[in-house]
């Protein structure tokens, strides 16, 4: 518990920080999205990300959303962060590409972020693109393609390599 209530201490007097200019709030967005790998740190981070919502902050908790070695239970609370609208409105453009094809579902609705993805996202986007490429998945007995307006184009195609060329560098580790 000593080791737990330190580390919850850390995380209060780090926490200011994350509304400095650069590079200390960049230092501090750094120590915390290590912290939030611990279970029980976790929601203490989200919660000090939540109340500082910046870019830089909203590609933090992508990563926690998406890091696979945390738990399910933390991947789980920083997507859920991630889709608050306070968060997502300061994502940027990249990253709102890759929150837009995560929910969007409506044919002609993920071909319009597909193009957008084609002009501004990063590479984070190219697991997404990919699962885009199963012509399975849909219809009553699963075999349907769900995106047929995907298909016979190179948009897809053009849009992953694309984003393949853009590489997201977290600002965290620029320092």
């Amino acid at each position: 518990m000593g080791h737990e209530r330190l580390s919850q201490d850390e995380i209060a007097s780090l926490e200011p920080s994350l509304s400095s200019p650069p590079p200390a709030s960049l230092l501090t967005l750094g120590r915390l999205r290590d912290l939030a790998r611990n279970d029980a740190l976790a929601p203490h981070v989200l919660a000090a990300f939540a109340r500082h919502p910046s870019a830089a902050v909203a590609d933090a908790i992508e990563d926690v959303a998406t890091d696979a070695s945390a738990s399910e239970n933390v991947r789980y609370l920083a997507a859920d962060l991630l889709a608050q609208p306070a968060v997502e409105k300061t994502a940027s453009k990249p990253l709102l590409v890759v929150i837009d094809l995560d929910r969007t579902r409506d044919c002609d609705a993920v071909r319009r972020v597909v193009e957008r993805a084609r002009s501004v996202a990063d590479d984070r986007a190219l697991p997404r693109l990919r699962d885009l490429e199963s012509e399975r998945g849909c219809g009553r007995d699963g075999k349907g393609d769900c995106y047929p307006c995907l298909r016979g184009t190179t948009l897809l195609f053009e849009a992953r390599e694309a984003v393949a060329a853009r590489l997201f560098v977290p600002p965290w580790k620029l320092h």
